[in-house]
């Protein structure tokens, strides 16, 4: 996938920016604002796409926080954890099948689209828009 920075519009930036700032507001203990970035980045990338971008996005935030707050931290149970998580990591990586990865730079953020091989909720319609305002 191309993912180039100069084909994203200034829309597609102002919701990238309001999703980064909502990760880092969730990663300060507010978890409830999570829902909205992990929407935004979805919309923008489509929902395979925006997960390989918004993980290391939270790795980082998780970093940044040990090494703010690390002489807190119990570290036996990041050691404990981490073998168990690097293997699920790496088991995952090799049993999810490989794509062919559909190149959507030119459509960086549709109005009413959904991605190929992507399908619509079921009896999902969208509201016109003189009866969002009634």
């Amino acid at each position: 996938m191309n993912l180039d920075p100069s084909m994203l519009s200034i829309g597609a930036w102002l919701l990238l920016g309001t999703a980064a700032f909502g990760i880092g507001i969730t990663k300060s203990g507010f978890s409830g604002v999570s829902l909205v970035h992990v929407l935004i980045f979805a919309y923008v990338f489509g929902a395979k796409a925006s997960t390989g971008i918004v993980l290391p996005m939270l790795i980082a935030g998780d970093t940044m926080a040990m090494l703010m707050f690390g002489q807190h931290a119990d570290w036996r149970y990041v050691r404990r954890m981490f073998p168990p998580a690097l293997l699920g990591v790496i088991a995952a990586w090799l049993l999810i099948p490989k794509k062919k990865v559909v190149d959507r730079s030119a459509d960086p953020l549709p109005a009413q689209s959904f991605r190929e091989n992507e399908q619509p909720m079921t009896g999902w319609k969208p509201i016109p828009p003189h009866a969002a305002a009634t």
